[in-house]
């Protein structure tokens, strides 16, 4: 990222881990990590969550940030959509 709002889109798809990095200490997402991936998919970015999770404990922390991409959950184990397995 360089400034609020501007992306460098040469990372044009994103997978990020959920607990531990984009949970804070209290196991919560934060505003500002939700506005962020929202400004980086609206700039044409692709993010997508993986995490030892099963697919509906990942579904809830999709659709708070707006995420209608496969999911990796059981650490890759199962590639699903929020709404559906694959």
């Amino acid at each position: 990222m360089k400034k609020r709002g501007a992306f460098d889109l040469r990372y044009r798809l994103i997978l990020s881990d959920i607990d531990g990095t984009l949970l804070n200490s209290n196991h919560q997402l934060t505003d500002e990590v939700k506005t962020a991936i929202k400004e980086y998919a609206a700039a044409g970015g692709t993010f997508v969550l993986a995490s030892a999770r099963p697919p509906l404990a990942m579904t809830a922390l999709a659709h708070q940030m707006g995420l209608d991409v496969p999911l990796a959950s059981l650490n890759g184990a199962v590639i699903c959509k929020p709404q559906m397995a694959i």
